[in-house]
């Protein structure tokens, strides 16, 4: 970007308070920094030249007089050929009249994640049937089933009041940092508050309950004086427990309990594989892409998504991602 040089402003009187109000004013009446940024976003998108159209050109070259406006007072607008009339709809900017359905990347990604999250608001957590990874059922882990049942049914206290102290929906708010709060609309700092006064909780929650759990292993071992092979042995099986716990459950509405050890469980898993076995391939490379393409496909089998079938709509992320890649290449 060029910046063009200006001439210096100089008053031979002293500055007073009234010509900073004046100036200020001035600047709020005039500034058009996001006129400018959202027209060249549009002709950007709709022109077949894009970034390198006349209209985007010439929107580029005023573009430092606007953004400089504030330090020197001189400012470009607009010209009535420059001004967008209609807009992409990735930018979700007025009526249907005036939008238009984009067929560049932004337009492709845009509806992409608006299909995923149609489908991900009807999920609903607490109807999902959890089935547990029976690789992680390690034999004799019933020993140590109640002390599980126990440390299980504090964690979900602690959690649920957390979650009902900061109107969270559910745990996957709390650990992904994706909540949804009504100050949070309006204030971003507020939100960045709260994800990191969540975070600070879960993250003493979680460091407590693995404080209990190898404070129990270490107990143990100094009372039976195990060895190592045996200490690891029982870490195994109390491991299990924990997960057991939950996960043989027919209902579960907290499933981070046991993944506080998830490094424990990891190594319960991988022994467990050795002994029965390798996991089968298909089990083994199930992607993200696929279960999601797949809740996609069964949102619109139930008619809970409504795809416009005048319209070529391809609900894959896979078929999306390469079809956007084509786009730019060719």
């Amino acid at each position: 970007m060029d910046y063009p040089v200006y001439e210096e402003n100089t008053s031979s009187r002293d500055i007073e308070m009234s010509d900073v109000v004046d100036f200020f004013c001035h600047y709020i009446e005039n500034d058009s920094i996001g006129t400018f940024a959202h027209a060249h976003l549009v002709w950007a998108d709709k022109l077949e030249n894009g970034i390198f159209s006349k209209k985007c050109l010439d929107i580029a070259k005023r573009y430092p007089y606007v953004l400089d406006f504030a330090k020197h007072g001189t400012t470009e607008y607009l010209t009535k050929g420059n001004r967008p009339h209609q807009y992409p709809d990735f930018m979700q900017k007025g009526l249907t009249g005036n939008s238009y359905h984009s067929k560049k990347a932004l337009g492709s990604l845009y509806r992409a994640s608006r299909v995923l999250d149609a489908c991900s608001s009807k999920i609903n957590l607490f109807s999902c049937n959890f089935q547990f990874d029976p690789y992680l059922r390690y034999p004799g882990w019933e020993q140590y089933e109640e002390s599980a049942k126990i440390h299980k049914q504090d964690y979900t206290g602690v959690l649920l009041q957390l979650l009902e102290r900061y109107n969270l929906r559910s745990e996957a708010e709390a650990f992904s940092g994706f909540v949804e709060l009504d100050i949070c609309k309006t204030w971003r700092q507020e939100k960045l508050n709260y994800i990191q006064i969540i975070r600070r909780y879960l993250t003493n929650l979680i460091q407590t309950y693995r404080n209990i759990f190898f404070k129990e292993v270490k107990e143990e071992a100094m009372k039976y004086s195990l060895d190592k092979e045996e200490l690891k042995e029982r870490e195994y099986r109390r491991a299990s427990a924990w997960y057991m716990s939950l996960y043989g459950e027919k209902t579960v509405r907290i499933l981070s309990f046991p993944w506080v050890v998830s490094d424990i469980l990891a190594e319960v898993r991988q022994v467990m594989v050795n002994k029965n076995g390798s996991v089968s391939q298909s089990e083994h490379y199930l992607t993200f892409f696929t279960d999601i393409d797949t809740d996609i496909r069964d949102c619109i089998n139930s008619g809970s998504l409504k795809c416009n079938p005048t319209e070529t709509v391809t609900c894959s992320c896979i078929n999306i991602c390469e079809n956007i890649l084509f786009q730019w290449i060719s």
